[in-house]
């Protein structure tokens, strides 16, 4: 249910947006840095530009599996690592509207699925295997700049910080604030690097 809240919600928050708004495609490279993951990945996003101001849209990442190998003695080797996947809505302000380089400040917030691999193999034979997926809530402030070319094409670079909430309860996922309890408490939390090119579209109905 609240995934198809999330999604519902994104896809109003465009519409309403894309009546006099600038309309922005971009994909970037994209680096994850964490405690038990560094991981490198890729990124699209669509969003709506107001006033040269005001950017509201949506973002997916994917953060590919990223394997690590541990020796644990007997000729035993334990291989384990993670996928993620950000599914998220955006919001950016933008500074200096008629400037060449517009710094931005803002947020995303949305679904995170993550999947979870470990393997245990001696020689060439598998002991073990296992598979774990999980669903959280992540809010990610963020801090970046678009440089403007003068024409449809822009550049952009950007940095966020992750935060996890819940479980990873497929079915029960943790929004800090709503349901029975309020959890604050972020479950896991992450830096990430994006660097890509935006194309400027004109605005809707122009």
């Amino acid at each position: 249910m609240k995934k198809r809240l999330f999604s519902t919600a994104v896809a109003a928050l465009l519409c309403v947006a894309g009546a006099k708004a600038q309309f922005i495609l971009g994909a970037s490279a994209s680096y994850l840095s964490g405690e038990n993951a560094k991981i490198w990945g890729g990124g699209v996003q669509a969003k709506f530009m107001l006033a040269d101001r005001i950017a509201i849209g949506a973002t997916v990442k994917a953060f590919p599996k990223n394997y690590q190998e541990v020796s644990i003695g007997s000729g035993t080797v334990h291989r384990y690592g993670n996928a993620v996947v950000p599914v998220t809505g955006m919001f950016e302000y933008y500074f200096g509207k008629d400037n060449a380089v517009q710094p931005y400040l803002g947020a995303d917030a949305g679904l995170y699925f993550n999947k979870v691999f470990s393997q245990f193999t001696t020689g060439n034979t598998v002991i073990a295997n296992q598979e774990t997926q999980k669903t959280y809530f992540g809010a990610a402030p963020k801090a970046g700049f678009m440089i403007k070319t003068g024409g449809l094409f822009a550049l952009f670079a950007q940095a966020q910080y992750n935060f996890l909430f819940g479980s990873g309860d497929n079915d029960n996922i943790t929004v800090p604030g709503f349901g029975s309890s309020i959890e604050t408490k972020p479950a896991d939390k992450f830096a990430t690097f994006d660097a890509g090119i935006l194309i400027r579209l004109k605005a809707a109905g122009k």
